[in-house]
């Protein structure tokens, strides 16, 4: 079977018509030329040039074989271009999986900085639960994910962790209620409570950390998202327990409030992980070094 330097040197001297100029465009001596268009004629058992005094020209056969040739060349071209591009970041796609929503308090600033400068990579970012999402790493379905650190498996390399802080927040009137008279864990568990809902992993960690007291908490109301607690918050329909990141800017303005407390919620640990075997991408390669500037 004709390896592709020999097709390339066929449909090199096609084009040029003319051994001598085609030896030349290629860096070669014109025998090797000779000689390789004969051996290429040998296998496929068939003529492809006429020779004439001042060069060449394609048999029929010759342009029926050019013709296939050159468009497979063609292609494979655009492969080695697409690889490429892709090793120096021109092209290519970035796949995170997540199963909190915490990969935006996390990830966007950096997310945000590759877009800018690798702005023809596609980035996708999938929601799933963790068991799903190792599955879909493993099988080079994903390129990195964030999930809890508890879910944790062997196959799993860490590229940075992340500490989640929870806070008790308030509007100014329970801020003033607590100010000189800390807010105990009990006192806490009686009051007009907006949390998250049960399904989300945070509330599973509060729940857990109030059990170790014996105390079950029963929230006046469960929500989808922290911007519907953050409104009822800020209406002082009740306090909550939140990821204060979420909210620096209202923080910042006075909006909310942290309110002073005698007890502390344990913290949550999130990872971003990589399989342990890597396939190739020089994106996730690039993203995972500035995480973890």
């Amino acid at each position: 079977m004709a390896n592709l330097n020999l097709l390339n040197l066929f449909v090199t001297v096609a084009e040029e018509k003319n051994l001598t100029k085609a030896a030349e465009k290629l860096y070669i001596s014109q025998p090797v030329i000779s000689s390789s268009i004969k051996n290429l004629e040998g296998e496929l058992g068939g003529e492809l040039f006429i020779r004439k005094n001042k060069g060449v020209e394609l048999t029929n056969e010759g342009k029926v074989i050019y013709d296939t040739v050159k468009k497979s060349l063609d292609k494979i071209e655009s492969i080695y271009s697409y690889f490429d591009n892709v090793k120096s970041i021109n092209k290519g796609i970035l796949r995170i999986g997540t199963s909190t929503s915490n990969i935006n308090q996390y990830l966007n600033k950096t997310i945000t900085e590759f877009i800018k400068n690798y702005p023809d990579i596609e980035i996708k970012v999938i929601r799933d639960n963790e068991v799903n999402l190792i599955t879909k790493l493993n099988e080079n379905e994903l390129d990195l994910i964030v999930l809890d650190s508890e879910y944790l498996a062997p196959n799993l390399e860490i590229v940075r962790t992340f500490e989640v802080t929870y806070t008790i927040i308030g509007n100014l009137d329970y801020y003033k209620k607590y100010r000189k008279s800390p807010i105990d864990i009990s006192s806490f568990a009686n009051e007009n409570l907006v949390l998250v809902n049960k399904a989300k992993t945070s509330r599973q960690n509060f729940d857990a950390f109030f059990a170790k007291y014996n105390i079950t908490l029963k929230p006046k109301f469960e929500l989808e998202n922290y911007q519907l607690i953050f409104d009822l918050i800020r209406q002082g329909l009740g306090i909550g327990i939140v990821n204060i990141e979420y909210f620096e800017k209202e923080l910042a303005s006075k909006e909310i409030y942290k309110l002073p407390s005698n007890f502390e919620i344990d913290t949550r640990s999130i990872v971003l992980a990589l399989p342990v075997k890597k396939y190739f991408n020089p994106a996730r390669d690039v993203f995972v070094k500035m995480v973890q500037k």
